[in-house]
């Protein structure tokens, strides 16, 4: 940790000097094994006035797309970091290891006004010269040409001439130069049109066949859900419902397949994926079953119906498998919040959850380097946390019973002993009582402390 914050000190990321704020600090470890210093910013976020600019409009980048002829993307390298931060305003992200008080030269993460003035700072570096051809979602700059080769590359050598005057840098290993078809917010772009990713429906695609009456149960009770936009749907289960019957037994054939087939391919095909509205918030529905976690993004339109943007399922593995039901609830927020996070950041995100102790996610102790890196990285988010009851979260309970790259199936949870965080008001009498009891305890006794 020391030689990770002398090096980040001469690179001139972070200063050595007296401040008045101090977060605390702490540290995670990356796949490659290195050192990632996080800032637990809670309560300076508590304090701190909303950022009002947010990133453009997703549906705008996309229909930029329109005629493209060739199309490169770039990738900034640790690009937060690039942005300086005003003096007046880096105390405020003080921090304290080993005695030593430092603060942030540039933007911090987990700050809930990063994602806003990052924004503002790719604008003024960029600039209005370039809007014809080029688009940015943070991070994430396309440069998109309709004409000839070498007007592309001309175009290429505007960019990175303006992103090398303000002294950024580029992730080469992520960029792409002069494709005919990307992967950008959460879409296939090609210079064909734009093609909804196959992975936002893959749990639904890939679900598994049933092999007992309570998967079958499970699989009918998804359908049912969106059963009033299926035509004829009464009549295509007909087979499976069979299966149902008291005394009958269980045996899948090739008419029941050919029923299941006709069902899920209904099923895929009717639940369109929408484009998001950005004047509304996003709902996000997660579960996990023990075996697998997943989630539903969605949205509610003025009909005040389900407008679904993408699903998202995945099994649990090796250690994962041993976790608290508290650490794999939240792992599926987490894990969802990952997969839709160029939908969801800088905008209102609503997350509902059956798992109630997640309510307290504000007040959650940092109890280990796996759960203080969720909840640093929840905090670059505009969330909510909301409880629903189980029967209400049909669809994520479902998709997580059954994950379509899992082996194991469980039809019932775990039961495990869990400590959940609650809130209550001082009773000023009893601790009157206490004081009383105490003072005349110091006069008989020698008092080694209390609690």
């Amino acid at each position: 940790m020391e030689e990770k914050l002398n090096e980040m000190e001469q690179a001139g990321i972070i200063t050595r000097t007296s401040t008045p704020y101090s977060s605390p600090l702490t540290f995670t470890l990356k796949k490659d094994g290195s050192i990632r210093v996080l800032l637990d910013a809670r309560s300076i976020n508590k304090k701190m006035v909303a950022e009002t600019e947010k990133p453009p409009i997703q549906l705008d980048v996309l229909n930029s797309f329109h005629g493209a002829n060739y199309i490169t993307t770039i990738d900034l390298n640790n690009a937060y970091f690039q942005i300086p931060i005003n003096k007046d305003g880096r105390k405020y992200t003080g921090f304290t290891f080993n005695g030593k008080s430092y603060v942030y030269n540039v933007l911090p993460q987990g700050l809930k006004t990063s994602v806003g003035s990052f924004s503002r700072a790719m604008n003024l570096i960029l600039g209005p010269e370039v809007q014809e051809f080029c688009v940015n979602y943070l991070d994430d700059l396309a440069i998109i040409t309709t004409g000839t080769l070498d007007k592309h590359l001309e175009h290429i050598d505007i960019v990175l001439s303006k992103l090398n005057k303000a002294g950024l840098t580029c992730n080469l290993q992520k960029c792409e130069f002069i494709c005919k078809e990307i992967k950008m917010l959460g879409f296939i772009i090609s210079t064909e049109g734009i093609k909804t990713d196959p992975d936002k429906i893959r749990a639904i695609q890939e679900f598994p066949a049933p092999k007992k009456i309570k998967q079958l149960r499970a699989f009918l009770g998804l359908c049912n859900f969106y059963r009033r936009f299926i035509p004829n749907y009464s009549e295509s289960i007909i087979p499976l419902c069979e299966l149902l019957k008291k005394g009958r037994k269980f045996q899948w054939s090739g008419k029941e397949q050919k029923a299941f087939d006709f069902i899920k391919q209904q099923f895929i095909n009717t639940i369109q994926l929408h484009h998001p509205d950005f004047n509304k918030p996003y709902y996000l529905q997660t579960d996990c079953s023990g075996v697998g976690m997943a989630g539903v993004l969605y949205q509610i339109d003025d009909n005040n119906e389900m407008r679904i943007l993408g699903y998202h399922s995945k099994a649990l593995k090796g250690p994962e498998l041993n976790w608290s039901v508290t650490e794999q609830e939240f792992y599926a927020v987490i894990s969802c919040l990952k997969k839709f996070q160029t939908y969801l950041r800088g905008s209102k995100v609503i997350i509902l959850t059956d798992h109630k102790a997640l309510l307290f996610l504000n007040n959650m102790k940092l109890f280990n380097g796996r759960v203080t890196r969720w909840i640093l990285y929840i905090e670059q988010f505009n969330y909510e946390v909301q409880h629903i009851s189980g029967r209400r979260n049909i669809v994520a309970d479902v998709l997580s019973r059954y994950p379509p790259d899992g082996d194991l199936i469980q039809e019932d949870k775990n039961n495990s002993l869990e400590i959940a965080y609650t809130e209550s008001e001082p009773n000023i009498e009893l601790i009157k009582k206490i004081k009383i009891l105490i003072s005349i305890s110091i006069t008989r006794f020698r008092v080694i402390g209390y609690y």
